[in-house]
């Protein structure tokens, strides 16, 4: 009789017995769903092809190849199991654009969020074509990019989200304020790269590479570095311990009455004040880790200087 059995590196094998001897086959599979439907296919002879993935299956493959080495992977793992339980039992060819339209109703929530997970199946089904698991993939039409939010916060709100807040809430409110760090990079520092003999903060975690939303290493404000020195510090440790910092932030916001703010609002108030008071383009896109161009697209309006030779055409041509 076969039977399923996980094997202590995560993946479930087919353990049976030919009539000789015991035996087993892999299915590659760390997920349970995807592994009973492995099995069904071998108790019946059939041998699984590319067009017999199941999403779950594709979304447990790539997760297991590439999945566990992203960043933030409550995120991640909250995406593959809310694909897999709408759409884990249909093969790639179902999902048309009918069909997603209905998962797209089913979730009911704001278009950037039904983008990041429409966006995670299509990562995951190009994953597996270019590793051999399909033979195509389908295009997923994915919704419009959510517009961007103008919300930046004035000095008097600055200082008084800073008069309100304490402990860890305080530190990575200050941390975003003077480095228009992503907040995710925020809650990844540890205290061994906070450098105070040469007042820098690394934001890049040890072992990791650069990606599109790079981490850069910058330099710290004195009012930074002597908040953190009077700080207890142990070498690598995180220094936000707290695993609630989205919602103490939401609910200080709340509190102090300011609407629209998110922790992302921390990042776009320091470009948006770095270039009002004419900091270079190019060193604010370099010290926030993001490229001229989308500083340039985003924030060029709160420059001093923006658009100005535009003003007075009628009165040069007069004289």
């Amino acid at each position: 009789m076969a039977k399923l059995v996980k094997h202590t590196n995560g993946r479930f094998y087919v353990h049976y017995h030919d009539g000789s001897r015991s035996r087993q086959v892999s299915t590659k599979c760390t997920e349970k769903q995807p592994a009973e439907q492995f099995l069904a296919q071998f108790l019946t002879g059939q041998t699984p092809t590319k067009d017999d993935l199941t999403v779950a299956g594709i979304l447990d493959i790539h997760y297991r190849d590439h999945g566990q080495t992203l960043r933030n992977q409550a995120a991640t793992l909250s995406r593959k199991k809310i694909l897999t339980e709408h759409l884990g039992d249909l093969k790639a060819q179902q999902l048309t654009k009918a069909r997603l339209n209905r998962y797209a109703k089913a979730r009911c929530v704001k278009r950037g969020t039904l983008r990041t997970e429409l966006a995670h199946l299509q990562a995951a089904l190009n994953h597996c074509v270019r590793d051999g698991y399909l033979s195509v993939a389908p295009v997923i039409d994915l919704p419009r990019p959510s517009p961007v939010k103008d919300r930046i916060l004035s000095v008097d709100e600055c200082d008084a989200l800073l008069a309100a807040s304490e402990g860890d809430l305080h530190t990575f409110i200050l941390i975003g304020l003077e480095t228009g760090a992503r907040p995710q990079a925020i809650l990844d520092l540890t205290w061994g790269r906070v450098d105070f003999e040469r007042g820098q903060i690394d934001f890049l975690p040890e072992g990791e590479e650069q990606t599109s939303k790079r981490r850069p290493t910058v330099p710290a404000s004195e009012r930074l570095l002597g908040y953190l020195s009077n700080m207890e510090k142990l070498h690598n440790t995180p220094v936000i311990t707290s695993g609630t910092i989205p919602y103490q932030f939401k609910r200080l916001c709340q509190r102090l009455g300011l609407k629209d703010v998110t922790p992302h609002t921390l990042r776009h108030t320091l470009i948006s004040h770095a270039l009002m008071a004419g900091k270079d383009i190019y060193l604010v896109a370099k010290f926030v880790g993001d490229n001229v161009q989308t500083i340039e697209q985003r924030y060029a309006k709160y420059r001093p200087d923006y658009l100005k030779e535009m003003t007075n055409v009628w009165r040069c041509e007069q004289k």
